[in-house]
């Protein structure tokens, strides 16, 4: 038997060489790639002028860093290579372990960001903002930290300037609020002074002018007897004016704390008190029920409904029978109350300026008042945060008046 000298190798030694071959190819690759991302990088951190980017061994010291690190805590990197990065750390952070603490964080969370002063090279200090991150082998060891800083000192110094400013503005509005409470206090005694100094010589006046128009009315003349009765109206008038101030100057000092109530239960109220003057004008009164719910503060909503209902049966043409009607809608954030009247209405030109005080449209004698009433209505409106108007009767005479007020959520 002979044996064929040309006998092939084993087919398995050119498949081994060309595996063994696209593998070196393939890591050839990854190296091209890796060199390529390691020079993208370089150039990353070389550019990075306002940044400071800190390669950190496991343990927090100095592997790397680059130009924006050296520019800003003054460091080359010859001398900082191999240093604990803890020596950027002002001594008291040093003392509290704050270095480790954030290395810790970083590790744990998979970052940690901070804000804290930074030591320079010669002393002096920054206020930075920075993030630590690790950086993790494929399997997930760890080989070390990344901290980019940047120094954020001049908006530290404009945060510290408005704090500051806001801490004076808040002193002096303390300050503020503390004379004008005083000055309030004062300014409500000094009303109840002065209106006890009025009201003293009105009653005498008023009181003498009776005593003389009972005990010799028969020997007064019908002319003298004429001018005693004006003398007692005119001083109940500045009687009801007088107690009307002040119960415009309570609207502004008096603190209105608002809650949730339904209108319908102020408005109740008012008609009770107003049913004999209603009864005797055979008034109609109608009130859309139930009133949408307000915020608002009951003692003062009764005035305001006190008052428009009022109005609306005093300010009607002669023989006329007043009709009222009470109705709400929602708007919004708003509820809007509407009080319509068939009186004689208000002219464009005057449907702001009512609601100053001493605004009349009609002469005393024709409609009795202090000229007051709606001035008291608008700033009771306005302790509540609300808004007020008026607009004409959408069919014939009267007035459209509405008060907004806040809607319960």
């Amino acid at each position: 038997m002979e044996l064929d000298a040309r006998a092939p190798f084993p087919a398995s030694e050119p498949d081994d060489r060309d595996r063994l071959r696209q593998e070196l190819e393939a890591t050839r690759e990854e190296l091209r790639v890796a060199r390529n991302a390691q020079t993208i990088l370089d150039q990353i951190t070389r550019s990075a002028k306002d940044f400071a980017i800190i390669l950190l061994t496991p343990d927090g010291r100095v592997l790397h860093w680059n130009d924006g690190a050296e520019r800003l805590l003054g460091y080359g990197q010859r001398e900082i290579l191999g240093q604990s990065a803890d020596l950027l750390f002002t001594p008291e952070d040093r003392a509290r372990n704050a270095p480790r603490e954030e290395l810790r964080r970083a590790e744990a969370e998979g970052r940690a960001d901070d804000e804290c002063w930074l030591q320079r090279k010669d002393g002096s200090r920054f206020w930075a903002s920075g993030v630590s991150t690790p950086v993790r082998r494929n399997r997930g060891e760890l080989e070390g930290f990344v901290k980019v800083l940047r120094d954020q000192s001049a908006r530290k110094q404009l945060e510290d300037e408005l704090r500051r400013v806001n801490a004076t503005l808040e002193d002096r509005i303390r300050e503020r609020t503390a004379d004008l409470e005083d000055a309030l206090k004062e300014m409500g005694a000094f009303s109840y002074s002065i209106a006890h100094d009025l009201r003293a010589p009105l009653r005498a006046m008023s009181g003498f002018a009776e005593l003389l128009d009972s005990d010799h009315r028969e020997q007064l003349a019908e002319g003298a007897r004429d001018y005693l009765r004006r003398i007692t109206e005119a001083a109940a008038l500045m009687d009801r004016m007088i107690e009307d101030l002040l119960t415009y100057s309570r609207m502004t000092r008096t603190e209105v704390l608002c809650h949730s109530l339904d209108p319908g239960l102020a408005l109740d109220q008012v008609l009770h008190t107003l049913e004999p003057e209603i009864a005797a004008r055979k008034a109609e009164v109608t009130v859309e029920r139930p009133l949408p719910l307000v915020l608002a503060h009951e003692v003062t909503l009764v005035q305001v409904f006190s008052n428009l209902l009022t109005n609306a049966l005093k300010f009607v043409a002669p023989g006329v029978v007043p009709r009222i009607r009470v109705r709400g809608e929602v708007q919004a954030d708003w509820v809007r109350i509407w009080v319509e009247d068939n009186g004689i209405g208000v002219p464009p030109e005057y449907q702001k300026r009512i609601f100053g005080i001493f605004e009349r449209l009609h002469g005393a004698t024709e409609y009795p008042g202090t000229g007051i009433g709606l001035a008291i209505v608008n700033r009771a409106v306005e302790r509540m945060r609300g808004r007020i108007g008026v607009e004409p009767a959408l069919v014939g005479t009267g007035s459209r008046f509405w008060v907004d007020l806040r809607k319960v959520a």
